[in-house]
């Protein structure tokens, strides 16, 4: 080999074996179109592997209440994305706990399990999608179910199995199997099972057209051996079918359809309309409950369109007695019709609804309900509000609220006044919520109210109070406060947690909870109409206070891969949030308003999770990027409904927590 090759030779092996020498930054033009999406840094050394995270709990509880009771168990809940098994979600307690009756000192012990399994997004041959759950659950119900007017099928809970199959948007099937159940608990869920079967089965499938499309839907369910309601030591049994067909498109009364991206209804010249129809029946012991068979059927139709300022729904109801729904009494022994019309501009808005019912067995006599309430933004600070209700039934009512909105360097301040006159009952509410204004790591909420109620036999007042508030004072102590309470007319009733967090390291934290529920939460100060009434869920009161000590261990690993509504890159980020009850339509969550425990929560389509006993949610790593939270109302308590029925979006950015607040609001 010459000199001269032998030197070309060496000169490229030792360019190759050096690292090439940094180009000087040169400022360029992004060509147009689709660019490249940015590769995000690892935020943990292990990334191989699926996509998982995990967390472990130990917990020290103390109870007081009518049972003393000290408890002790582990908990664990973790993920795993897998690219052709969907994702993998799992949540499991178990605890023992030593109780003792507060005036016969007897004690026992108990051990109780909570879990639930999910696959979510797991993909079938010809498109389709399936998600599979196993544990403490909510039976599911179609789309349709739940949907548009002011009837919906409530869901029950159930401990078992439930399958869900989808084909895009056109076909859902499902179907849930196990033995009811009743969730409870204080500081942390738990579910007591119940006696007996249920079995719940649907379908709902879209039939598009040239000009409009329909659907079809079916749920039926059959439950066996279930406790009566009306004697509880008798068994009974109880079947039921439910279909609905929907139909979306120009309304008779137009021409076309208005362009755009919205739904057909929302657009000018559209309509929907659904037609909803449903029989039960309930076999019990003669023995032991008098009748031995009860059964019953409803039909009802609901309609919503869009004119050209006036955005409007009906619909018409007819439901005879008995009519029975899982483990629940669903509305009966009731009939009539109801219209609602909003209007709103970017200063202004406008609602306003009308119902008349009457008892189909003749027990009570007719009623008719009329509400207005508006909005009227004066200026980029102050927001007038009004509103008024009248009822006429067996006892007439009428309320009145006038309101003030304004936003300062202070942060957010409502001021509310309240006059309500029904029957033999005349009251008066003054009331102030005010939001602070702080760093992005704090919040702070307040709420004060005084009532005055005058009854024939008395005169009461009362006062209510309540703070939600969150701050960090040290980078790696949180504390967060949720309290309500009111005092007056004999009673007293508060509730609340106030908790605090240390974060030892990036895996170990400690965390210390002091929860308490005395005496019922104050009755709802507003006028309702006859259907909202028998749609309105009960809920058990539980009188409790319970100290928790935590130690939690959390991690994730994985190479990242992109979830549905997600982006690709390590999950370094958080979601959290909490699910109450908006108790007046503000869209704003005010500290004298309840959180929703049970509610389940879905991320990207594929991350499942559940709301605890004060409401609040948590998916804790998260992609970072832009992600879709979507709340479940299957275990929603009618006649509340979620504000937003469609998936919100999130952004997460690395190594922060992003808050995603859920409302829920009824119709008066």
């Amino acid at each position: 080999m010459s000199p001269s090759v032998r030197k070309g030779l060496g000169a490229s092996l030792l360019a190759l074996a050096l690292p090439a020498a940094a180009e000087p930054y040169v400022d360029k033009v992004l060509e147009e179109g689709n660019q490249p999406s940015l590769a995000m840094t690892l935020e943990l050394p292990r990334s191989s592997g699926w996509p998982r995270g995990w967390r472990v709990e130990y917990d020290l509880a103390r109870d007081s209440g009518l049972q003393r009771s000290t408890s002790k168990g582990i908990s664990f809940s973790g993920f795993l994305d897998t690219p052709g098994y969907g994702a993998l979600s799992l949540s499991a307690a178990v605890s023992r706990t030593e109780q003792q009756d507060a005036a016969s000192r007897q004690g026992g012990d108990d051990a109780a399990p909570l879990w639930r399994f999910d696959q979510r997004a797991f993909p079938l041959d010809g498109g389709w999608m399936a998600n599979h759950s196993v544990g403490a659950l909510v039976s599911l119900q179609v789309p349709m179910a739940r949907g548009f007017g002011r009837i919906a099928l409530p869901s029950s809970p159930l401990e078992g199995v439930t399958a869900e199959y989808l084909l895009g948007e056109q076909t859902t099937l499902n179907a849930s199997l196990g033995r009811p159940g009743l969730y409870s608990g204080l500081g942390v869920n738990g579910f007591n099972p119940g006696r007996g079967r249920l079995a719940f089965a649907g379908g709902q499938q879209a039939l598009p057209g040239p000009a409009s499309s329909s659907s079809l839907a079916f749920q039926l369910f059959d439950a066996s051996g279930i406790a009566d309601s009306s004697n509880p030591a008798a068994d009974q049994g109880v079947r039921g079918l439910w279909s609905a067909w929907r139909w979306e498109g120009v309304a008779p009364w137009a021409d076309q359809v208005a362009a755009g991206g919205l739904p057909v209804w929302q657009r000018e010249g559209g309509l929907q309309l659904q037609v909803n129809a449903m029989t039960s029946s309930a076999t019990r012991d003669p023995a032991a409950a008098g009748l031995g068979h009860e059964s019953g059927k409803g039909v009802w139709v609901d309609a919503q369109w869009r004119s050209q300022w006036l955005r409007q729904a009906a619909g018409v109801f007819q439901l005879e007695p008995n009519l029975r729904w899982g483990t629940y009494g669903a509305i009966s022994d009731i009939r009539g019709i109801y219209w609602r019309g909003d209007v709103s501009t970017r200063r202004w808005q406008l609602t306003t609804s009308t119902e008349w019912t009457d008892s189909v067995s003749g027990t009570s006599g007719p009623s008719v309900f009329g509400n207005v309430s508006g909005r009227y933004r004066m200026d980029t600070r102050n927001t007038a509000l009004a509103a008024l209700s009248v009822r006429q039934a067996g006892a007439n009512g009428v309320s009145a609220q006038l309101g003030w909105e304004h936003a300062s360097d202070l942060g957010q301040t409502q001021w509310l006044a309240d006059v309500l006159r029904a029957g033999t009952r005349r009251s008066m509410r003054l009331g102030i919520d005010h939001s602070f204004l702080l760093a992005a790591d704090s919040a702070l909420s307040l709420s004060a109210a005084l009532e005055r109620v005058h009854l024939p036999e008395r005169d009461t007042r009362a006062f209510s109070w309540g703070v939600i508030g969150s701050t960090r004072p040290w980078s790696r102590v949180s504390v967060d406060a949720n309290l309500r309470g009111s005092q007056g007319g004999g009673a007293r009733q508060i509730s609340g947690t106030l908790g605090v967090a240390w974060a030892i390291d990036p895996r170990w934290s400690v965390l210390a909870q002091f929860t308490s529920v005395r005496g019922e939460d104050p009755e709802a100060f507003a006028l309702i109409s006859t259907l909202t009434q028998a749609a309105t869920s009960v809920t058990p009161v539980i009188s409790a206070r319970r100290f928790q000590l935590t130690l939690r261990y959390e991690d994730r690993a994985g190479s990242s891969v992109a979830p549905l509504g997600g982006a690709p890159g390590m999950g370094a980020g958080g979601i959290a949030g909490v699910v109450y009850l908006d108790a007046d339509n503000n869209g704003r969550r005010e500290a004298s308003e309840a959180g929703v425990p049970n509610v389940t929560m879905v991320l990207d389509g594929r991350y499942v999770t559940r709301t605890d006993a004060q409401g609040r949610y948590e998916f804790p790593w998260v992609v970072a990027g832009e992600h879709r939270v979507q709340l479940q109302p299957d275990n929603v308590p009618l006649p509340w409904n979620p504000v937003q029925r469609d998936a919100v979006a999130a952004h997460v950015l690395v190594r922060s927590t992003t808050t995603t607040d859920f409302a829920l609001q009824r119709d008066r």
